[in-house]
């Protein structure tokens, strides 16, 4: 267990704050990354790792994020390594095939009202770039995936999730775990306590026993 958790790295993202005026910014990003935090690393129910694994970004820009992302991948020195990637903040759909991660710096193109692909963090470019050392990734997203932004090309949540799930599995097989948060035509509820998605992980897993149970010999 020991060896196991020493394994992993959490990178957690959360993004409040929008340059484009067709982006709302937000109001619970930042405690949806502090919930993440005191989860993994303080709360005495649920911490396993220490402060050290726990990565955060709040509002980064696309090229701060893919940057933290390869300096991840370039400190692996063995594979089977596990990344929990997190984030809260806004999505896009690009195209029919891949998920955009919208950061502070992500742009709308006005008339069409779509993102523009390299103004985001695609999902398939991070999963390639953890497939080069073998990194099985454990994603949380909480996130929107229809409306605000791609108004002209709506695409179903549900669909967008199967694409994510597909790509995923193609690059870990079946090593890997992924959690969405996705309503049937809406945005993801945003609350100034953070994501209404995260809020309530946040509350299931914060219900478990104390260390101290757990470990109590029977």
């Amino acid at each position: 267990m020991i060896g196991l958790s020493s394994r992993v790295t959490i990178i957690a993202v959360g993004i409040n704050k929008y340059h484009d005026p067709h982006l709302v910014s937000l109001r619970g990003a930042h405690k949806d990354v502090e919930k993440i935090k005191n989860i993994f690393t303080r709360n005495k129910k649920t911490a396993i790792y220490n402060s050290k694994q726990f990565i955060e970004l709040r509002d980064p820009t696309s090229a701060e994020f893919k940057e933290k992302i390869n300096d991840y991948v370039l400190s692996r020195s063995a594979d089977g390594d596990i990344l929990i990637l997190y984030f809260s903040g806004h999505g896009v759909a690009i195209g029919r095939d891949d998920f955009g991660f919208c950061t502070q710096d992500t742009i709308i193109h006005p008339k069409s009202r779509t993102a523009l692909p390299f103004s985001v963090v695609k999902f398939s470019e991070i999963l390639q770039s953890l497939n080069t050392v073998s990194v099985i990734p454990i994603i949380i997203i909480d996130a929107c995936y229809s409306g605000i932004a791609g108004k002209s090309l709506i695409i179903p949540p549900i669909e967008v999730i199967s694409t994510i799930q597909n790509q995923t599995h193609t690059v870990a097989a079946s090593s890997y775990a992924l959690m969405c948060s996705c309503s049937e035509l809406e945005p993801s509820v945003d609350t100034p306590d953070g994501g209404v998605f995260s809020n309530q992980l946040a509350n299931i897993l914060t219900e478990g026993l104390d260390k101290d149970e757990l470990y109590e010999p029977i």
